[in-house]
């Protein structure tokens, strides 16, 4: 998994740390209904993402059966498909829903009717039945704002429908959300470097603190 967080670096201002997290399927239980990873390896860069990768594909080159799921920047896919064609990419599950649902609230006015139909949604899409949410989305008839809007959710869903079939990640054991990822960049960002001492971050000191090794338990939230 990778993602990216705002932070203020001095005499820079605000700059986008990239964050990168790995870690085995053997690392992954359930406690009490809850997503647990006992440890994972954790890489940042301050700066552009052809350098964090490079770091990044340290950590995974000799690895086998590689997942990697995220909530769909360009960059990110682009990284998988050339390097790791092979690996199994899933698109976040609740960035898709709320994508879905942020469109939801323009075109379905009623608050009922809206909820009824997001529900059958994440039902059709857990069932690997993405084509169905596709038709249910191109049923509704919209004009300018809305239409333009349509047509790009149904085009973010056409050029991911390969990595869509969350049934399928699920009976394999997988997970389908980036909840680890949310959890990397409070744990690593928030708690390794925005430290009670640190004012802004920037420096070597700072960076290399999070290009080590966890062991703490990381709770999914979703």
């Amino acid at each position: 998994m990778m993602d990216g967080s705002m932070v203020f670096v001095r005499e820079e201002g605000w700059k986008e740390l990239k964050l990168g997290r790995v870690f085995a399927e053997s690392a992954c239980y359930h406690e009490k209904k809850r997503g647990i990873i006992s440890q994972s390896r954790y890489v940042a860069h301050l700066g552009n993402h052809q350098d964090f990768l490079t770091k990044f594909d340290y950590e995974i080159q000799h690895k086998k059966q590689v997942v990697a799921i995220s909530d769909g920047a360009r960059w990110i896919w682009d990284y998988w498909s050339t390097n790791y064609p092979e690996a199994t990419q899933i698109l976040d599950f609740f960035h898709l829903i709320e994508k879905i649902g942020l469109w939801a609230v323009l075109a379905i006015k009623d608050s009922s009717q809206r909820k009824d139909w997001m529900n059958l949604c994440e039902k059709l899409l857990l069932n690997n039945e993405a084509p169905e949410v596709e038709l249910m989305i191109q049923s509704i008839d919209c004009q300018s704002d809305k239409k333009d809007k349509q047509l790009k959710l149904l085009t973010y869903m056409t050029n991911n429908k390969q990595r869509i079939n969350y049934k399928t990640y699920l009976d394999d054991g997988l997970f389908i959300g980036s909840g680890a990822m949310e959890s990397a960049n409070k744990e690593v960002i928030q708690k390794r470097i925005r430290t009670a001492d640190a004012e802004t971050i920037g420096t070597k000191v700072d960076i290399k603190r999070c290009s080590t090794s966890s062991k703490s338990k990381n709770y999914l939230e979703k």
